[in-house]
């Protein structure tokens, strides 16, 4: 199991966990933002089995 912590851009002072398995992904992030923000869309990209980068894509419901 492979786990990441990435933090997210400043101007949401959110900190996301990442914990990517190779048929899943779960990801946790903090208590007071999880009814505020909604993940859409995580790409992994790996090369010789280390992560090269992370991309999360998400929105900020209103």
């Amino acid at each position: 199991m492979l786990k990441v912590n990435i933090k997210a851009d400043s101007n949401l002072s959110n900190t996301f966990f990442f914990t990517f398995k190779p048929a899943s992904f779960f990801l946790y992030y903090s208590k007071e933002k999880r009814v505020k923000e909604q993940i859409l869309k995580i790409s992994v990209i790996y090369f010789l089995d280390k992560i090269k980068s992370i991309n999360l894509i998400f929105y900020k419901l209103k």
